[in-house]
């Protein structure tokens, strides 16, 4: 995670790295991100989509992106997330789409 932060701030976001998600929808309500991205193990996805879903259900405008290996899209998807990125993935293409989320943001 502090390679991803460290990369992401050199593209120029603001990066926080949280080790549980239980902790995020309670940061979200003190300072809400444009964008979260949930790179997780399979062990805890089904932890990071119940934190998803609580995210859409009280920030519906969070962008949210989750990253794991070996699980099912539609299960993802149906969470409330806006993108699933399989793992592996290149840095290039992960940059490529938190751009596009957040233009399209920008431009609604």
């Amino acid at each position: 995670s502090y390679l991803l932060v460290t990369t992401l701030e050199m593209q120029g976001y603001s990066a926080e790295a949280v080790n549980f998600s239980e902790q995020v929808p309670e940061m979200v309500k003190v300072e809400p991100p444009s964008l979260i991205l949930f790179d997780t193990s399979v062990e805890n996805v089904e932890k990071e989509l119940e934190a998803c879903r609580l995210i859409r259900k009280n920030h519906p405008d969070i962008k949210i992106i989750v990253s794991t290996a070996d699980c099912n899209k539609e299960t993802v998807l149906d969470a409330g997330v806006d993108l699933y990125l399989p793992k592996p993935y290149e840095l290039i293409t992960l940059f490529g789409w938190i751009n596009r989320l957040l233009n399209y943001e920008i431009l609604q």
